[in-house]
């Protein structure tokens, strides 16, 4: 698998963990050894205009990691993701956004957003479109996350 290098940043959890994320060179580059390695376990599915690879990223990263119910149509939910709903964040200030799809497991989702200052993300302007909208009962957040490049 051919990367590009990836940037280093840290964890804003009050640890001072590390952690180096990398970018594909090609959204279908995966493994072929049968098991995907971490890095090629999910593949991007979306990228707002104006979106940067991870080494190219100025400041913070707010990283959003769900799961879709079953009953959920993914074609209806990837499009108010896309289309509606990273439009309205990116009014809030989580601008820049990549979507991710887990190779073996097509319901769980990875987004990444850039974020210039940490306060955003409890910004009012945020506060008034964040959330999964008509879908607020069928996705489940599993982890959620912020970094600052170093």
């Amino acid at each position: 698998m051919v990367k590009t290098a990836g940037a280093a940043f840290r964890l804003q959890d009050g640890t001072k963990e590390l952690v180096l994320i990398d970018d594909l060179e090609s959204k279908d580059d995966f493994s072929d050894t049968g098991s995907p390695s971490y890095e090629s376990e999910f593949q991007e599915i979306f990228s707002s205009p104006g979106a940067r690879s991870i080494k190219s990223v100025n400041l913070f990263l707010h990283l959003l990691a769900v799961e879709v119910d079953p009953n959920v149509d993914l074609r209806d939910f990837n499009h108010w993701y896309d289309e509606i709903h990273v439009p309205a964040v990116a009014t809030g200030g989580m601008t820049n956004a990549r979507r991710f799809c887990h190779a073996r497991h097509p319901r769980r989702f990875l987004a990444l957003y850039e974020v210039d200052r940490l306060d955003v993300l409890e910004s009012p302007e945020l506060e008034k479109v964040k959330g999964f909208g008509p879908f607020a009962e069928v996705v489940h957040i599993y982890d959620r996350v912020q970094v600052k490049r170093v």
